[in-house]
């Protein structure tokens, strides 16, 4: 139930924000570590990570314009891998913010990559293989781009070697 709240936290504020040019420019939101977040350890559980990185893809969808455009044409966005690289633990209260940013679209396959940070240090990263289906079919990369207008640019240098890497397996 908590990432339901989130996640419609995470579109209101969407809906005070610009619609983003690009499909590849950043969202970021920011969060803190709550009680319900923590594991027997005192530091957020590892599975609520993903639950945030869920929360912001929403603020994203919101902000590019393909939730109505999702919602339009009877589009659903599964979601084929994730990998995340945990780097260091968040504590109760702890302020972080979570950024996802669409890396690289081919034809069958859109990358997302997403960071969390707290202060200037990065906590984790996560890379997300996804597709766009309507139905049984899968709607191409190309076509996504062109239904909402964007013309996104490669992956970000700093990231490009985990991106092909992830992409092969």
């Amino acid at each position: 139930m908590t990432l339901f709240f989130r996640s419609i936290q995470c579109i209101i504020r969407a809906c005070f924000q610009p619609r983003l040019k690009r499909i590849d420019e950043p969202v970021s939101v920011t969060f803190r570590v709550t009680p319900n977040d923590l594991d027997i350890a005192r530091h957020m559980n590892n599975a609520v990570y993903l639950n945030y990185l869920e929360a912001v893809r929403w603020a994203f969808l919101k902000r590019s314009g393909i939730l109505r455009m999702s919602v339009k044409e009877g589009w659903m966005l599964p979601i084929s891998k994730i990998e995340i690289q945990y780097l260091r633990q968040l504590k109760l209260w702890q302020k972080f913010t979570v950024t996802v940013q669409v890396v690289r679209t081919e034809t069958k396959w859109t990358y997302v990559y997403h960071e969390i940070f707290s202060g200037e240090k990065m906590i984790a990263r996560a890379m997300l293989r996804g597709t766009v289906r309507r139905g049984r079919e899968t709607v191409s990369g190309e076509e996504l781009v062109a239904k909402l207008n964007y013309k996104p640019a490669e992956g970000r240098a700093d990231i490009n070697a985990w991106l092909d890497k992830f992409a092969q397996d």
